[in-house]
């Protein structure tokens, strides 16, 4: 029996690498479309970090961010995040941050907020917490530090097929919006109702899932305000869990 998991895991894991390199490929090959040319701009693959952990988890958080920039050639995000670069000792302070965000949204129940501990294990490329992450770019070609809200809004109506497969594909629990709750429900073409607690339940490919509508990990707000602003959000969500109508 414990093999025939094993099995099956590994055979999840081989059909979720093979649809999302299928999904990339088809993807970055679009025709051009007014300024989205994903041939030849440089292209940042984004999407769960360890699949062999992330299937088995009970709680699986998706970060989902606006876009990723740098470099002249295609890259992955997801190597960086796990392998980081010679230059760099540890992670940037955004992604140490989302780090902090994940332990906590793994730790935090209904019945007690997971304590705020800024220590070396989220600081680290490839530590426990970011392992156990997905993060997804609405923009995946021609990022930059800034784009505009017409510049984003074009790419999720371009791209939303797309980028409906690659959230199917990722199966999240919980879906933190770094300030892209408003493409989110673009990219839906639903506006589910929000309550003031800055949390939405909905029904996504048939299973719950919790959309935390949050500030971007990289705002200037203190570490301690950010994680227990989220945490609370989090711990409200869990204590009055509704899942609304499908949207998708």
């Amino acid at each position: 029996m414990e093999q025939q998991k094993i099995d099956m895991k590994k055979e999840q894991i081989k059909e979720y690498e093979q649809k999302e390199a299928a999904l990339f490929s088809s993807w970055k090959q679009k025709p051009p479309y007014g300024m989205i040319n994903h041939r030849d701009h440089v292209w940042v693959a984004d999407g769960i970090l360890c699949p062999e952990q992330w299937f088995s988890q009970p709680v699986r958080p998706l970060f989902l961010l606006k876009e990723a920039y740098g470099g002249t050639e295609d890259w992955d995000l997801r190597q960086l995040l796990l392998k980081g670069e010679d230059s760099l000792p540890y992670l940037p302070k955004m992604w140490q941050r989302v780090s902090l965000w994940a332990k906590g949204l793994l730790e935090t129940t209904a019945g007690q907020i997971a304590p705020f501990a800024q220590g070396d294990d989220c600081k680290s490329f490839g530590n426990d917490y970011l392992r156990q992450c997905a993060v997804m770019n609405l923009k995946k070609s021609n990022g930059k530090s800034h784009s505009t809200r017409e510049e984003l809004e074009a790419y999720v109506a371009y791209d939303r097929q797309e980028l409906l497969e690659q959230l199917s594909l990722i199966r999240p629990t919980i879906l933190v919006c770094g300030y892209t709750a408003s493409l989110l429900f673009t990219l839906w073409e639903k506006q589910p109702q929000k309550n003031e607690n800055w949390f939405t339940w909905v029904s996504f490919q048939g299973e719950p899932l919790l959309v935390l509508d949050y500030y971007h990990p990289a705002n200037a707000f203190p570490d301690l305000l950010n994680y227990y602003g989220l945490m609370g959000i989090y711990q409200q969500a869990l204590l009055t869990q509704k899942v609304k109508k499908p949207v998708c």
